[in-house]
């Protein structure tokens, strides 16, 4: 008599990874260890696109602070340490022309508007 075949196993999807929604919420779940690479700074999102559209920079984060009471768009490049941060704002500043300003997230923590 023939082994019946074997049940094919049920194939279960992998559980979803959360990510964050929104470039504050990601600053918010970082380790206030890491250091963010503070380009510029605006009062609208539109300048700030046209502003990274002009210098290539679409892939760094744009994030929304408040600062005494108004609300602050700054640009960003997150690094993991003080060396990276420094080196990236040396290569942001010989793009731009201006002088970035390395700083902790956990410092940014404490002004993204939520």
């Amino acid at each position: 008599m023939a082994e019946p075949e074997p049940e094919p196993e049920m194939m279960t999807e992998p559980e979803p990874v959360a990510m964050p929604a929104t470039p504050e919420e990601e600053i918010m779940s970082m380790d206030g260890t890491a250091y963010a690479v503070q380009v510029t700074a605006m009062n609208d999102m539109a300048s700030m696109r046209r502003y990274q559209s002009r210098f290539g920079l679409e892939d760094l984060t744009a994030v929304k602070t408040e600062r005494n009471g108004s609300v602050i768009y700054v640009l960003l490049s997150l690094q993991p340490d003080r060396a990276s941060a420094n080196a990236a704002a040396a290569d942001l500043e010989s793009k731009t022309g201006a002088k970035p300003w390395v700083r902790s997230v956990a410092g940014l923590q404490k002004i993204v508007a939520q």
